[in-house]
């Protein structure tokens, strides 16, 4: 969502500055841009990572255990096995330290993101 988003908005801002010169609402929307650069990448990447894994699909042995030891039925043990196959893919594929080092960006991408949410709907107190 991230690439997406950001090149969506990349590619209107110029039509912004034009109806709006001067707005500091396209100061804002500059800042949310220069501030998910040094996340791209790694989003990027992360994006053909997923598209190309193969997750292992759950057995019916799996998913009959499952639905018994969460007492549920079996299409909600097969959702579950299926998250939790995700979850271990994205842990593996994403360090720690990845995370860390890419800490203060997101920081700084809530921030601004925070800060034009506020100024377009008013809405301040979160």
């Amino acid at each position: 969502m991230l690439v997406r988003g950001v090149g969506a908005v990349r590619d209107e801002l110029p039509a912004w500055r034009d109806r709006l010169p001067g707005s500091p609402m396209v100061e804002l929307v500059e800042l949310y841009i220069s501030a998910a650069q040094p996340l791209l990448p790694h989003a990027e990447h992360l994006l053909t990572a997923w598209r190309d894994a193969a997750l292992p699909e759950p057995t019916t042995d799996e998913i009959t255990y499952e639905a018994r030891r969460l007492d549920t039925t079996a299409e909600q043990a097969e959702a579950n096995l299926r998250f939790w196959n995700a979850r271990h893919w994205e842990e593996s594929s994403n360090p720690r330290y990845l995370w860390d080092d890419l800490h203060p960006a997101w920081a700084r991408l809530g921030a601004v993101r925070s800060t034009m949410a506020a100024a377009v709907t008013g809405d301040t107190d979160y």
